[in-house]
Parts: structure tokens; sequence; C-alpha cells
């Protein structure tokens, strides 16, 4: 038992510094920076498969939204997507719908990147939610912080089950972590559900983002801008939020989850594979000593385990505090012993599994 606690103390001395270096770092506030004369011009690319049922959410943002252009690029749809956007793309000059030369969301985004035409290109995914006044924000924040990339926050619109609360709070602690580690300096997460990047620095970082794995054009992206010392603004103002629903069923959640940790072996560096492997640690030995706590009567191991979900909500509060999502923080407690499951399962799942992914193998 000793020669188990004190490892367990160890790690999670490291761990808790870790989090709570995040929760300082989401407090911090942006350096200033010079505006821009004139904001930058940008399109839209919207890659999408089987999205039918979103992308009239999207098309209603067209109008407004100050773009030069909206490409709507087909990565091989079984739906009416395509047929969608067609009435408004025969319409609209700023509308077009094109296929993907190639497959998955990767190929997607080089072809529509390619045709884009502007200074900046902003993707988003088909389902993303955004707030009627967000494009306003976009265009003031291209101007007012000059970047190579801008990464805006991203959480889990009103979740109604249990585990659609779990998925909420996990994708709370992903967006604590892009905006600490992207306010350091230090970029090694992204959200490529809302993400814009300077075009020509995108078509230069193309060949970087690694086709062969199916995820991680977002992440792949903010590591090459972070070797070339390239400026990568964290928007962290409520206005900046976007959304996404929940995932329908947890086994999508899995698959989306696994998905994402198989580009972890990919990482190059040092910080990024340092952060997975301390995460999948911690968890590990959190599941170590809840099972030894079950079977033996010693207190020791309930109060790393405290102390751990302790720290986790310290990191959280204050990214839940600024998206007025602090509701979320009442559910680290219940899912204490299911987050490090998840954790471990996913985290080396990406290692062994890969799941479909819209009807297509990854």
């Amino acid at each position: 038992m000793m020669n188990l606690a004190a490892i367990a103390a160890i790690v999670l001395q490291i761990y808790a510094l870790m989090m709570l270096w995040i929760s300082l770092q989401t407090l911090r506030r942006r350096r200033p920076v010079k505006p821009s004369t004139e904001p930058p011009t940008f399109s839209v690319i919207v890659p999408f498969r089987n999205e039918a049922e979103h992308l009239p959410g999207l098309l209603e943002q067209v109008e407004n939204s100050g773009a030069k252009e909206w490409i709507f690029v087909d990565d091989g749809s079984s739906d009416q997507g395509s047929r969608l956007l067609q009435v408004p793309a025969t319409k609209r000059r700023d509308v077009t719908v094109i296929p993907a030369e190639g497959k998955g969301k990767k190929a997607a985004l080089a072809t529509g990147s390619r045709r884009a035409t502007s200074d900046v290109i902003l993707t988003l995914d088909a389902d993303v939610l955004l707030p009627d006044a967000w494009f306003v924000y976009f265009s003031d924040c291209l101007k007012e912080n000059p970047s190579t990339i801008w990464l805006f926050p991203l959480l889990i619109r009103k979740p109604r089950s249990f585990f659609q609360y779990f998925e909420a709070l996990d994708v709370l602690s992903l967006t604590a972590a892009t905006q600490a580690f992207a306010k350091a300096g230090t970029p090694v997460m992204a959200n490529g559900a809302a993400l814009a990047v300077r075009r020509d620095f995108y078509l230069r970082a193309l060949p970087r983002l690694k086709t062969e794995v199916a995820s991680g054009d977002d992440v792949f992206l903010v590591h090459y801008a972070s070797e070339r010392k390239e400026i990568v603004h964290i928007a962290d103002d409520p206005e900046a939020l976007v959304e996404v629903e929940a995932q329908p069923r947890l086994s999508d959640f899995l698959k989306q989850r696994i998905r994402w940790g198989s580009k972890a072996r990919q990482y190059k560096g040092l910080l990024a594979p340092l952060v997975a492997w301390l995460v999948l640690l911690t968890n590990l030995l959190f599941l170590t000593l809840f099972i030894f706590a079950l079977t033996h009567s010693h207190p020791l191991p309930w109060v790393l385990m405290g102390f751990k979900v302790t720290v986790d909500i310290v990191a959280l509060f204050p990214t839940a505090l600024r998206f007025k999502k602090a509701k979320l923080l009442l559910m680290a407690i219940p899912a204490a012993i299911l987050y490090p499951i998840y954790i471990v399962v996913t985290g080396i799942g990406g290692f062994f599994y890969r799941p479909d992914w819209k009807g297509r193998p990854t």
C-alpha cells in the first residue's frame, strides 16, 4: 500500500501543478496588440458529410456574415446535403458547392482552401451553432488581433442526459486546456469546429497535417504554427463562444474520442505527448486507487482521489464561470469514477481500434 500511495502522491502532485497552472493561465489577460488598419477579407469553408439536418442553420448565417465567399465542400455525402445547397448556390455568387478532392475532412479542407480567394479562411463544422452576432465579433477579432491562427472556445449546448452532461464537462476541460496553453504561448490543442487561419500559411502547412491520420487537422496545424513561432490568438470573450450539440449516443461519443485519441502517437515535440501521458497515467492510478479502496479499509486512497477531484474542479472553475457553465462542475463528483475509465479506454483504444465515422472507416 505504501509504495502505491507514494507513487500516486508523486504523480498527483505533478498533475495538480499542471491543473493549477491551467487555472491560472485561463485567468491571464491577453496581451494588447496593434490593430490592423483594415480587417482582412475572409472565406468560410464548410466540409460536410451527411449533414443535411445541420446545413440549413449555417445557410441562415450567410447573408450577414460579411464573408467574401462561402465554400461548402461535399466529402462524399449520401444524403440530401448537396441538393439543399444547390438553390442558394445558384442564387448567390458568394455561395459555392464543390466535391472534395479525396476522402476525409482534411481533403475537403484542402480542396476548399485552394478554391478560396480571401486573406483568411474560417473553417466551420457543419453542425456548429453560432450566435446571431458571432460574425460581428469575428470580424472585429480579425482586425483587433492580427495573427496567423485564431482559436475560439467550444462548448456543448443544452445537454440533457447524464452522458451528455458528462460529454459537456469533458469538452469544458478541453476548452480550458486549449485556452491555457495558447495564452502561455505554447498552443498544443485546438477546436476545429470553428478555426480561422491565414490562407497562405494554411497552404504551406498542408503537407504537415498528416493526411494518413483521420482527425487532427486543427491540432497538427497549431503544432506547426508553434514550431514556426507564428502568432496564435485565443479568443476568450463570451461573445466568441461556439457550440455544438452533444453526441446522440454514448457509442458515438466514445468513437469520436477514440478517433481523436488515435492522433496522439503522431505528436512531435515534447509538450503535447507529456501532457497526454500525464493525464492518462494519473487517471490509470486513480482507477487503481479506487479498486484498492474497495478491497481495503485504509482511508488514504479516498483522500488521494478526493484531492484529484478537487484539483480538477479548481482548474475548470475560471473557464466555467467565464462562459456561464459553472453548473457543469456539479458533474465532476458523480463523474469522478467514470472519467478515469473513459480516459483510459479512449487513450489506449486509440492505439488499437479504428472506429468508423459517418459510415466511413478511419
